[in-house]
């Protein structure tokens, strides 16, 4: 299930920049083949909480099918991760015969930008799929990037995480973001 933003419903809002251009239950829900025919060739997705729950180093049969969906369509794919561990993101971005990049800082842009020179793409030609407003949309919204919002995968159960969640719940409903399931 997916609610899509137009281009006037971003400009007059006066929330741009926190606003993606979609919101997807998952990544799963994604039209990978409605991106491709918007010109969309490289996807940038985040690690935790968008492909897999926070620490998990176990992959699902999904994530790597879903992986080879995208490669299928033509799109090339990376992860960018502000986890701060670097060994668990080469070890899941190995395992899924992808380039990741750890340590990121989003919304600082210069991840993302090193990512979209891996790919070959042009910001325009790029999604960043996230499950977090505040690093992930904003980010890719700084870079130009086709910004896709997903539900997060698991529940927050840090202390120190609990507040994030908290704003980005809040962000939610200030933007009316809301999708069924």
């Amino acid at each position: 299930m997916m609610y899509e933003y137009n281009d006037l419903d971003r400009e007059n809002d006066g929330f741009g920049l926190l606003r993606p251009k979609e919101y997807n239950s998952s990544i799963f829900t994604i039209d990978i083949n409605a991106l491709y025919k918007k010109g969309i060739r490289g996807f940038i997705v985040d690690l935790d909480d968008t492909l897999l729950p926070r620490p998990e180093y176990r992959i699902p049969f999904s994530v790597y099918s879903w992986v080879e969906k995208v490669k299928e369509h033509g799109i090339k794919i990376c992860i960018v991760s502000n986890g701060g561990s670097a060994k668990r993101v080469e070890y899941i971005s190995e395992s899924l015969n992808l380039k990741g990049f750890s340590l990121s800082f989003k919304p600082l842009p210069f991840a993302l930008r090193k990512a979209i020179a891996h790919l070959g793409v042009s910001p325009a030609e790029t999604a960043v799929i996230g499950d977090q407003i505040i690093t992930d949309v904003i980010g890719g919204n700084i870079i130009g990037a086709y910004t896709i919002l997903v539900k997060p995968i698991s529940n927050e159960v840090s202390p120190i995480r609990m507040p994030m969640r908290f704003v980005e719940d809040s962000l939610l409903k200030l933007l009316r973001l809301e999708i069924d399931s």
